[in-house]
């Protein structure tokens, strides 16, 4: 039973590492920088987050190309 279970945590350990490897490679392509946020847009948080985050996210994002970008 030990036996089988190194394996899997291999094949595990293994999976992670040819996931991230692939998300480095995949990065490298890009000539743009993607920047996200996690928001509420339903639910009991929602209207907190109308009022405090999505739109300063937005007016950020908007400052920011305003002034030639990162």
């Amino acid at each position: 039973m030990k036996k089988k279970s190194k394996i899997w945590c291999r094949l595990f350990v293994l999976g992670i590492a040819v996931v991230f490897l692939a998300g480095i490679a995949n990065a490298q392509d890009k000539d743009k920088i993607v920047i996200g946020q996690a928001i509420a847009l339903s639910g009991p948080l929602a209207g907190g987050v109308a009022i405090s985050g999505g739109k300063v996210y937005e007016l950020w994002v908007e400052e920011v190309n305003k002034n030639g970008g990162l």
